[in-house]
């Protein structure tokens, strides 16, 4: 067998998920109480200890607000002078330099507004899921509250966005950190306006927080009298730097907003990254950080996003929509509209008739074979057909055959099903089955029926088989440091917003790319009733997560809370938040794992209404979730267990009056009746009830396993099969290197000719290093040993807090990780010719560096490095 699409270049450039990271470069914070950072040029000081040192570079950006990071984001010139970094005096961390995907979102539909009047049920259902209709009437609109939206720019000539850029209009304010053509890889180019009209998520996003009410669709923002701030830091197309979004982040601050919203991230899963540690930072000082929780829950729990693992931000859900946006067309028979779900209507001028493949209504196999030759032209007909037995694009490619340009099939079931059903340039629509029969047999009857799509408009139709419940794709958390991610949810699942004029002005799209926004729109409704200053600022978490709603797992009689792993506390109600008399703290439980477990936790009750409250307390669980089978991550669904916590509560009724607080302990104990190895992940929450209609919780997640036990290094064949024990090397051709042959295969280090060490991390790692030893040395896989006493003959890549592989089939996907030596060391130096292994060692989580027992190892076959005269 051979392993092909593997080959790639060098360690630091590959793909992580969806985070890369930049060869080179780092970014460097200097302690605060160093010298560095009294002097009038802290940065300066810190460049003339580089050159004093010898260590080339170049300076990315430049930080210099002391209350959140002074320091730099530099590239080396020479790889080597890594290690020399830290020997500059006052030096805090140094830590790679992110590259953050472009916004990925799961669906978007664009829509343009037309001449003909929509019909419109509810488009503001997002609005009555969480209480902000009730807010708006109340006049709780976000006045005089800043947003600012880090993001890829926005298009503020739509005029739902204000039309305008600058003082006055909606858009107010920010800046184009990178410019059109910026990628990721290129050098910035920023300017100050931060206009947007090549991709549109910002705008979108914009668009949650702060549209205007008036227009044709009938949606607002949900903060609609915000201003906004945008910081464009993506470019039309490509990544962008860490470093450029953390830049964001600090003008935002030095805008003066109250709010951010960064709908951004990649799968990482520790709250140390630079830009999760800024974002923390500013909500410990009273901003609201909202940020997108990710998009990757079919890949199982322990997948958290990054920024959005930072420890004090708010990490956002994604609740479906209780309504999908569709079109409808209608009937001339004066039939109800007839809905059917896409992009935009179907092109046709005019009335079009039906052409009918089967007035059989009960037809399993219809349009499954090709049509009669005496089939008329169908260019100038609607194909109606029934679903059956074969493909739609099967029934579909039969019906083009026959000349069909518009294709509607409608369901053999009756439910309330829709679908747009796209491969290339051909689009399908599925109706309901109603529907289809009675457009049927109505030509069966010798009604000449005609359809007619309307332009323009948009509608909407019930979702009651996923709206309320958590969006499937939202990431599962917790961290691997075991912070509650995500923290809250909020709708984000077919949201109708804003998009580029030249995109058509408005679209639906699907993420908790959507819900965040509308979170930071619930923030500036929170601050405006509150009071905008850094106490609310820091309490509202605890103020959203206390006063949300919890969502069951499906909507089946028996169903079960969803994990908090992937709801947070629950779909906010912002109205609830700002209304309810009560203050309960904290918002979050962490209860650790069983080896660092924290059972014996407190939560306070305070009465802060104008009469006297009777309260009873409490526990309501979540679905216990097993995470791991075999060592291997569990992909989405995951089971769920009857297992759950103990929680002893003391007190649990009281009452309290008017300005009375009182402490409740809590004793938990973790359920015990479950396989510690597949850690499980336990969650709930302590409800408390008053009599003033008001219930508020306090949410709570643990793992009932031992976080250090959990294999980190795949030493399985799992994955690629028969023959390919992780981790293995493969040749330049993609072989592989047999781990019981003793004879050594040699490289020449050319770029055709080097060794490919392909791995894959079960679980996070916050280190992990591959080294090279002598060919003699031999070490039991995973056993680790005494390392301080081995002879490392060179360092070849140092990872720091990396998350663990998905079930993907890539490697651009995290599927695993394939490593290409080019032959050098971390110093610079090429190894010299001769025999070696490769060791590969990973820190176990929560281990100690300094303690070879929490280091798992594997040592790899014998390489033979052969660099001729003229070098690789």
């Amino acid at each position: 067998m051979r392993v092909t699409g593997i080959l790639s270049s060098l360690w630091l450039a590959l793909s992580v998920g969806a985070l890369r990271v930049v060869p080179n470069a780092y970014i460097v914070e200097f302690e605060s109480s160093t010298d560095l950072t009294r002097r009038t040029s802290p940065h300066s000081d810190f460049y003339a200890g580089l050159e004093d040192a010898g260590i080339e570079y170049s300076v990315r950006t430049e930080y210099s607000v002391p209350e959140l990071f002074v320091g730099a984001a530099l590239e080396l010139a020479d790889a080597s002078h890594y290690q020399a970094l830290s020997s500059i005096g006052g030096v805090k961390t140094i830590k790679p330099l992110h590259l953050y995907p472009p916004p990925n979102p799961v669906s978007i539909m664009t829509w343009a507004p037309g001449e003909n009047p929509p019909s419109l049920p509810d488009t503001e259902s997002t609005h009555v899921m969480t209480g902000v209709d009730k807010l708006h009437a109340e006049g709780f609109t976000g006045r005089d509250i800043k947003v600012a939206v880090i993001d890829t720019g926005t298009d503020y000539t739509n005029p739902w966005l204000g039309g305008c850029f600058g003082s006055g209009c909606k858009v107010a304010l920010g800046w184009d950190l990178v410019g059109d053509a910026y990628n990721g890889t290129n050098v910035p180019m920023p300017d100050p306006d931060p206009l947007d009209q090549c991709v549109g998520h910002g705008t979108h996003v914009a668009g949650i927080i702060g549209a205007n009410p008036g227009n044709s669709y009938g949606i607002s923002g949900v903060a609609y009298d915000a201003t906004l701030a945008s910081y464009r830091v993506f470019g039309c197309s490509g990544e962008s730097g860490e470093d450029v979004i953390m830049n964001a982040m600090m003008m935002a601050y030095n805008d003066s907003c109250d709010v951010i919203n960064l709908s951004i991230g990649g799968v990482q899963g520790w709250s140390s990254s630079s830009a999760g540690v800024v974002g923390s930072r500013l909500a410990d000082l009273g901003m609201i950080v909202a940020i997108s929780a990710g998009n990757d829950g079919s890949y199982g729990a322990w997948y958290a996003s990054d920024p959005a693992d930072g420890q004090s931000v708010i990490a956002v859900a994604s609740v479906d929509n209780t309504v999908t946006p569709i079109q409808n067309f209608t009937l001339s028979d004066e039939y109800g509209p007839v809905p059917y779900y896409q992009a935009v209507p179907y092109s046709v001028d005019g009335p079009i008739p039906f052409y009918v493949t089967s007035f059989n209504t009960t037809n399993t196999t219809d349009a499954c074979n090709p049509f009669p030759d005496d089939t008329p032209d169908l260019s100038g007909y609607v194909t109606l057909i029934r679903r059956g037995t074969c493909l739609f694009l099967t029934k579909a490619a039969n019906a083009e055959a026959a000349g069909a340009k518009w294709i509607i099939i409608y369901d053999n079931i009756d439910e309330n099903s829709l679908a747009a059903i796209t491969d290339n340039n051909r689009t399908i629509s599925l109706i309901s089955q109603a529907d289809g029969i009675h457009i049927v047999n109505a030509i069966a009857n010798g009604i000449n029926i005609t359809a007619t799509f309307p332009q323009g408009t948009v509608a909407n139709i019930a979702n009651p088989f996923t709206g309320g419940l958590i969006s499937t794709y939202t990431s599962i958390g917790p961290t691997y440091d075991m912070f509650f991610k995500p923290s809250v949810a909020a709708p984000g699942g077919n949201i109708l917003s804003t998009f580029p004029v030249p995109f058509g002005s408005f679209a639906t799209i699907s993420g908790t790319s959507m819900s965040s926004p509308f979170i930071a729109g619930s923030a500036a409704l929170l601050l405006q009733a509150k009071g905008r200053n850094p106490s609310t600022g820091m309490r509202a978490r605890d103020f959203l997560e206390t006063t949300s709603q919890l969502i069951p797992a499906s909507y089946n009689d028996t169903s079960v809370l969803q994990t908090a792993a992937q709801q947070g506390a629950g779909m906010v109600n912002v109205y609830n938040a700002i209304h309810y008399t009560t203050v309960l703290t904290p918002g979050e439980l962490l209860l650790n794992d069983t080896e660092s477990f924290k059972g014996d936790q407190t939560i306070q009750v305070f009465n802060t209404g104008l009469h006297q409250q009777f309260y009873t307390i409490e526990h309501v669980p979540a679905g216990t979730v097993i995470t791991y089978n075999d060592s291997l991550a569990i992909n989405s669904p995951l089971p769920f267990s009857e297992a759950t916590a103990d929680v002893h509560i003391s007190p649990s009724s009281f009452t309290l009056r008017p300005g009375q607080a009182l402490n409740v302990t809590l004793k938990f104990t973790p359920p015990t009746s479950l396989d510690p190895t597949t850690l499980p992940v336990y969650s709930g929450y302590i409800v408390v009830d008053s009599d003033a209609d008001e219930s508020l919780h306090s949410s709570y997640l643990g793992v009932a396993g031992s976080l250090a036990s959990a294999q980190i290094i795949d030493d399985t064949d799992a994955y690629f099969g028969p023959g390919y024990t992780l981790p293995f090397l493969t040749d330049a051709a993609g072989y592989n290197i047999n781990y019981t042959d003793l004879t050594a295969e040699y490289f020449t280090m050319t770029p055709n000719d080097q060794p490919t060490l392909n791995l894959r991390f079960l679980f996070g790692t916050a280190l992990a290093y591959v080294d090279l030893v002598p060919a003699s040395l031999n070490l039991k896989k995973r056993e680790a040993s005494s390392f301080r006493g081995l002879p490392i003959l060179g360092n070849i890549a140092e990872l720091d807090y990396f998350p663990r592989m998905s079930s993907a089939t890539d490697s651009g996907d995290n599927g695993y990780y394939p490593f290409q030596w080019n032959g050098t060391c971390a110093n610079g130096s090429y190894a010299a010719n001769g025999e070696y292994k490769m060791l590969l060692r990973a820190l176990k989580v929560l281990g100690d560096p300094n303690n070879d027992a929490d280091w798992e190892a594997w040592l790899s076959p014998i390489l033979g490095v052969n660099i001729t005269a003229d070098g690789p």
